[in-house]
């Protein structure tokens, strides 16, 4: 096949990893942006590899039984929810697809041999997101409140309901985009560098209601009382953070507290956690209960255990497995992590759950003594998974029981392989689906010495 070439297939499978449909051409496999499986599509091949080429989409001929209309309105351009035109009962088979695949692909591993659980479904598929961070730029001349556009760092889109998040937020939305405008207030252009106003990260207690503000700035001016006085009663905490590096991450640099605490209480099934501007919960804390909750499940702890809770966050799993054992050590290398789980610890009044902050690789390495003297280690890392330095002395203390809790299919297959090269065996794999209408996917993966 030649760039240029035009032709009509069908999608036959999804590659996550591509983020898009793919077709099979005479044996050529083409990603295609855009498609689900069982569509109909021509296209238009702009890329083409030794084994594979890219073609853009130009016209669905005939849709998948599977596709729905999505609800939000700027979904074809919005980098959010990418699979919102998609069935829910076919999303959860393309993520327990992508598990399998990982572990084929890449641990290679026989999967038919492996216990693979039914996925569990999100207790709720709209309005489930405790946290959205949002950002200000420019668009025609106007000033927008919004998300970035799929694929671009510098380009936005104006977000006036986000299905995934709140239904409290058009309204804080627009009374912060209204007064943006009529102060004159400018956003911060990540290229150019220059502008005031740079994200609007909102946090919702879904067990309350209550919402939390943060009004992300480069450093200036501006009449800040004049942003809340109509803010409705749901807001009972807003910040105002001056952030001036260049990058993009919301970074706090001076903090103000403009209104409330600076914090808000939410409840994950029998934890009460605070939450401020930058803690660590999961971000589906309706089935983040389930899923803490299935672990207790996998563990059959019997009271006498100590548990090893690495990248251990605000402390979520291993608090609420500290009633049910004897001692757990969380460990962290974030300090606004780890103070919030001391916070969350006392908050609740557990007692017996020591938190250390540190690298998890030096801290393990500093603590050989706990060879043979730890019986369950839970391991829930960020995106990159487990470095080599950490897992080697992770190793070491030679952990009976050990529990993956990944957000990436793809880094737990690796880590699963070098599990397994070292003596681990897999017991189960319990998908659970944290991010509806998302290509995310979280997996608990269950091992035994």
């Amino acid at each position: 096949m030649q760039i240029g070439d035009r032709f009509i297939a069908e999608i036959v499978d999804f590659a996550y990893y591509q983020g898009s449909g793919v077709a099979k051409v005479n044996g050529f496999v083409v990603f295609v942006p855009w498609t689900l499986p069982g569509d109909i599509v021509e296209v238009y091949l702009k890329d083409v590899k030794a084994n594979f080429g890219f073609a853009e989409l130009l016209e669905i001929k005939k849709p998948s039984v599977n596709r729905v209309s999505p609800l939000c309105p700027v979904f074809s351009v919005c980098g959010g929810c990418s699979l919102q035109n998609l069935a829910y009962e076919q999303q959860l088979s393309l993520k327990r697809g992508y598990v399998l695949d990982s572990f084929k692909r890449l641990a290679h591993l026989d999967t038919s041999s492996i216990d693979i659980l039914p996925i569990i479904r999100s207790s709720e598929i709209w309005y489930y997101r405790n946290k959205m961070e949002f950002v200000f730029g420019k668009k025609n001349g106007k000033l927008i409140l919004g998300l970035h556009e799929r694929g671009s760092y510098k380009n936005y889109v104006d977000v006036n309901k986000c299905f995934i998040f709140s239904k409290s937020a058009p309204q804080i939305m627009n009374i912060v985009r209204d007064f943006a405008v009529e102060a004159k207030l400018t956003a911060y252009n990540p290229i150019t560098h220059k502008g005031f106003l740079r994200h609007l990260v909102m946090r919702e207690a879904k067990s309350t209601g209550k919402m939390l503000i943060n009004l992300v700035t480069d450093c200036g001016e501006m009449n800040i009382k004049e942003a809340i006085k109509n803010m409705p009663e749901c807001v009972s905490g807003f910040l105002w953070t001056i952030n001036t590096r260049k990058s993009d991450a919301v970074i706090s640099e001076k903090e103000v507290i403009i209104k409330g605490q600076g914090e808000i209480i939410d409840r994950i099934g029998d934890i009460d956690f605070s939450i401020n501007s930058y803690s660590f919960v999961q971000p589906n804390p309706s089935t983040a209960s389930i899923m803490y909750d299935r672990i207790y499940q996998l563990l059959k702890l019997e009271g006498n255990e100590n548990i090893l809770d690495l990248y251990c966050g605000s402390g979520g799993i291993g608090l609420y497995l500290a009633r049910s054992v004897k001692k757990v050590f969380g460990i962290d290398s974030n300090k606004t992590s780890i103070e919030s789980a001391e916070k969350n610890a006392q908050l609740n009044n557990i007692k017996n759950i020591k938190l250390i902050r540190g690298d998890v690789r030096r801290v393990l390495y500093l603590r050989k003594g706990w060879r043979n003297k730890i019986d369950i280690v839970i391991i829930d890392p960020p995106r990159d998974g487990v470095s080599k330095r950490a897992m080697k002395h992770l190793l070491y203390l030679k952990i009976p029981k050990l529990l993956y809790v990944s957000c990436n299919p793809t880094t737990l297959a690796r880590d699963t392989s070098i599990l397994i090269e070292n003596g681990y065996k897999i017991q189960c794999v319990q998908p659970i689906d944290m991010f509806p209408h998302t290509f995310h996917i979280e997996v608990i993966t269950m091992f035994s010495l």
